[in-house]
């Protein structure tokens, strides 16, 4: 298990919803915590499966020196330092199986929502389908699309049919990423860009396709919530849900007090 260091001025990546955010809200104490640390010299990225057009705007009120969307997306203090969005004939893919298996479907790009209903779409003809395509190719100009989710519960047999995909089967939904793309590539990536070591990343998230994002850090935090698995490969849990984070960060910066003051 690792340590933490008191000469280190840590890279936090913290997940979004379940561990920043928990039941759609913020605590004071996370986002007071946070401001903070980066008055102490610490830095904070936010690693989220949202697209950047779907962050609700509580989570924009952190200053974040970086934002991570999607696994394809890096946010440096309002200016993209890159992006990789899914093309569009993996969205015709996406778009195709939603129609076959009767699904409402979501195009989440860097500016907001694009949403088809299971109804306009399920009686489409070949030509029709292809004119609709036409019309999404259009209004995703200017809104590069991250992430697909498929509205309808469904079981692994569709996964065949979306190649292009790395897919996250929910009971309600999946979600659809770039193949290949996971939380831990893009913060790879950011290392890559930034000049990050690994020994300066702390990873903090609750369920377990948080683990891809955690296994790149030198020091991971699971939340109270978090299943045993994850858990068991962290170095530490937090003791709350909805403050869980903030309770770490004021640990960071009493660490970092303490080597201030000898």
């Amino acid at each position: 298990m690792s340590e933490l260091k008191k000469d280190i001025l840590y890279h936090v990546m913290i997940d979004y919803d379940g561990t920043l955010c928990f039941q759609n809200k913020i605590s004071f104490k996370n986002k007071r915590a946070i401001k903070k640390a980066q008055k102490e010299g610490y830095k904070f990225i936010l690693n989220t499966g949202r697209s950047r057009g779907n962050l609700p705007k509580e989570a924009l009120q952190i200053d974040w020196d970086y934002i991570i969307c999607a696994a394809n997306y890096i946010e440096k203090k309002g200016e993209v330092i890159y992006r990789d969005e899914i093309p569009y004939s993996s969205l015709v893919q996406a778009f195709r199986v939603a129609k076959n298996v009767g699904s409402s479907i979501e195009f989440e790009g860097e500016k907001g929502t694009l949403y088809c209903k299971k109804e306009e779409i399920k009686n489409l003809d070949e030509k029709k389908f292809n004119i609709f395509c036409d019309e999404i190719k259009e209004k995703i100009k200017e809104n590069p699309i991250t992430k697909v989710d498929l509205w309808k519960g469904m079981d692994n047999r569709i996964d065949a049919k979306l190649q292009d995909f790395a897919i996250i089967h929910h009971n309600e939904y999946v979600e659809l990423f770039k193949k290949g793309a996971t939380k831990g590539t893009i913060a790879l990536k950011l290392m890559e860009i930034e000049n990050i070591k690994q020994e300066e990343l702390i990873g903090i998230g609750d369920s377990p396709n948080d683990l891809d994002l955690l296994n790149v850090c030198s020091y991971k935090v699971a939340m109270k919530l978090a299943p045993k698995s994850l858990k068991d490969l962290c170095d530490e849990v937090t003791n709350r849900s909805s403050t869980g984070v903030g309770d770490f960060v004021n640990k960071l910066i009493k660490i970092r007090k303490s080597k201030r003051n000898k």
